[in-house]
């Protein structure tokens, strides 16, 4: 169901845009009158991955500032945590006729604002013919098996945005930290 409306804020003001219970916003659009530039951040109050394991106790707020459209990408290399025996992909189409493949495979051919969504478990390279917004999640608590943690979610950076060097400078870490990770 689309609705448009249109909401003026003064600078510094905020507003809130809430789905009801099974409302999923994906795919929404939001436009800057006249390019001003604004923040948007998207998510869920309470967000159980997968979506099938609502006892297990592993839910989690997930909050992520969106992706400007300018940003988006075509080319994406995902990379599973550490410990998690699988996460959740999801690709998000931007124009109609939008094929997705995943290590060479076409997987969809998505229409805007509908997405693609799977499971991976190794190294995974996302290509599109067409810009998309890619993510993924990591799994909660549903067997041991699955995670050693509750969900959380990562908007992916396109390589075509990605920095070119970076100069990491190593810290001890803090009390309790046994490892660090850098993707």
């Amino acid at each position: 169901l689309a609705t448009t409306f249109t909401i003026t804020l003064i600078k510094g003001e905020t507003y809130l845009y809430q789905g009801d219970r099974d409302l999923d916003l994906t795919g929404s659009i939001i436009h800057a009158k006249n390019c001003k530039k604004i923040v948007v951040y998207s998510g869920a109050e309470q967000t159980f991955t997968p979506i099938a394991c609502p006892t297990a106790g592993g839910a989690n707020v997930l909050i992520e500032q969106s992706t400007p459209t300018n940003t988006l990408g075509t080319a994406f290399l995902l990379t599973p945590a550490p410990n998690m025996e699988k996460e959740l992909l999801k690709v998000l189409a931007t124009r109609n006729n939008t094929n997705v493949y995943v290590n060479g495979v076409l997987v969809a051919i998505l229409n805007k604002g509908v997405s693609y969504e799977d499971y991976f478990s190794i190294p995974s390279f996302i290509k599109t013919n067409k810009p998309v917004i890619t993510a993924y999640f990591g799994v909660g608590f549903c067997t041991n098996s699955q995670a050693y943690g509750g969900p959380f979610m990562v908007l992916v950076t396109p390589l075509e945005q990605a920095i070119k060097s970076s100069t990491i400078i190593a810290i001890a870490s803090p009390p309790g930290v046994r490892k660090q990770y850098v993707q």
